[in-house]
């Protein structure tokens, strides 16, 4: 198949999206309380190593296919299981997000729907975007986070009425545990949920374009989070932060400026739809893609069907409830999670590196 490439700006505006997606309304971080910000913050520093990784083992084969990369580094078989569980890993995350879509929804309007008929119609638009493949999803984010990025812009401008700032104090009152708890929820997620992109690029410009795409798009997207995040929380408080659902979803719906500005909470929640939409357009690709390699297929495109139907009855196993969601996305540490955005990243990273070290050694390694 011909390898897909995507310019570094717009793979940066991929990155942005993916990791706003969908968690632009949920109580991120909520553990940590009035040093939500501090918290942040930390998570931001933990996180880049990771980020940091995968980029650095993306950097050894930019110029391979991800399929031709891993059997470059670690041989057919060590690459088809690679391949395998991965494909399960993302297809999962596809799920979860489909059913914080469909229990979002039905929790502001939808009620009555059931979840199948929600998670279906995005996913009529996941499996055409995908299908279109990931030049096609990167040229649209590029256009698409800039409208994004410009209404959060504005929906925290607009918050500045509300704020009440003797909400982040005092600082560190209850000690430093409750920072660290909330970094770790940060840090899942969305932070390290970047491993995606690993999965999802065909081939980069340079060896240095992992590198310019994965670490600034997940910290931009943080700092955008940071600052919805922290304004939410200080206009409808602490407390309520921590025992709302979707906080920042509740503190928009505040905004009142002479009644002529107004129920803006329905842009965030378009903006959380739109975002969870093309996050599991991204998933739904990069786990097709994981799974040709794992099954040795040479047109993933094959496989988009297939998985974004299953994304119906999973999205229905994994998410029960809207407290089912609300857990998982504000989880501190996940064993499965851990896993693939961890532990199986840092074995492969250690791998490639002792591999690159032999290949340099003789030669065939620049």
């Amino acid at each position: 198949m011909k390898k897909e490439l995507v310019p570094d700006e717009q793979g940066i505006a991929l990155a942005i999206l993916f990791v706003l997606g969908n968690a632009s309304i949920y109580g991120l971080g909520a553990r940590a309380g009035k040093d939500l910000w501090l918290a942040f913050l930390l998570a931001m520093a933990l996180a880049s190593p990771f980020i940091l990784m995968y980029a650095r083992v993306r950097s050894m084969i930019y110029d391979k296919s991800l399929s031709e990369g891993l059997e470059h580094l670690y041989g057919k078989w060590a690459s088809r299981f690679f391949g395998l569980g991965y494909a399960a890993y993302f297809w999962r995350l596809a799920c979860y997000v489909s059913g914080g879509l469909a229990s979002f929804s039905q929790s502001i309007s939808l009620n009555n729907t059931p979840q199948s008929v929600i998670v279906l119609l995005p996913l009529i638009f996941a499996i055409w975007a995908a299908k279109l493949g990931v030049e096609t999803l990167a040229r649209f984010a590029s256009i698409f986070v800039r409208g994004v990025l410009f209404f959060l812009v504005v929906m925290f401008v607009l918050l500045l009425t509300t704020l009440d700032f003797t909400e982040f104090r005092p600082v560190l009152y209850d000690g430093f545990k409750p920072v660290f708890i909330g970094a770790l929820e940060l840090i899942d997620f969305p932070l390290t949920e970047t491993v995606v992109l690993f999965g999802l690029f065909d081939v980069f410009a340079s060896r240095k374009s992992p590198y310019k795409i994965y670490l600034p798009g997940a910290l931009i997207a943080a700092f955008f989070l940071l600052s919805m995040s922290c304004a939410s929380l200080a206009t409808i408080g602490a407390q309520k932060y921590m025992n709302n659902f979707y906080p920042i979803f509740v503190a928009t719906s505040r905004i009142n400026l002479g009644g002529a500005i107004t129920r803006l909470e329905a842009v965030v929640g378009l903006i959380f739809i739109l975002g969870a939409i093309f996050k599991v357009s991204v998933l739904i690709l990069a786990s097709a893609k994981a799974l040709a390699i794992g099954l040795r297929i040479k047109n993933y495109r094959h496989l988009v069907t297939p998985l974004a139907l299953a994304v119906i009855a999973g999205s229905q196993w994994f998410v029960k409830s809207v407290m089912g969601i609300q857990l998982t996305a504000t989880k501190t540490i996940d064993s499965v999670d851990f896993t693939f955005q961890v532990l199986l990243p840092f074995v492969v990273w250690v791998i490639a590196e002792i591999k690159m070290f032999r290949l340099r050694k003789k030669g065939k390694f620049q």
